[in-house]
Parts: structure tokens; sequence; C-alpha cells
């Protein structure tokens, strides 16, 4: 049971950084750096 939270919880830290990831290239026409 601990190994499942511990591997939901990664893949959603995963999911997040890869949107984040992905938003930040789309935004880049602003220059932004993040």
């Amino acid at each position: 049971m601990k190994r499942y939270t511990i591997g939901l919880i990664t893949g959603i830290l995963l999911t997040a950084s890869a949107v984040m990831f992905m938003g930040s290239v789309q935004n880049n026409q602003n220059g932004e750096v993040i």
C-alpha cells in the first residue's frame, strides 16, 4: 500500500512538472524564464 501511494504521488509530481514545462515552452514568446 505504501509503495502504491509513493508511486501515485510520484506520478502526480511528474505530470505536474511536465504540464508546467510544456506551458513554459508555449509561453516562451513572452521572454519568461522559469
